[in-house]
């Protein structure tokens, strides 16, 4: 439910529903990034 929060809030501001997707998958990407094993 959150994420249908989130949307309808970014939409509000004027953002485009892609440009608020793009916003998720970026999210996305950050939190997967953050619990990856570095390669280092």
């Amino acid at each position: 439910m959150k994420t249908q929060e989130y949307v309808t809030k970014r939409v509000a501001e004027g953002h485009s529903k892609l440009e608020t997707i793009r916003c998720l998958k970026r999210y996305i990407a950050r939190e997967i990034l953050h619990f990856a094993p570095s390669t280092t």
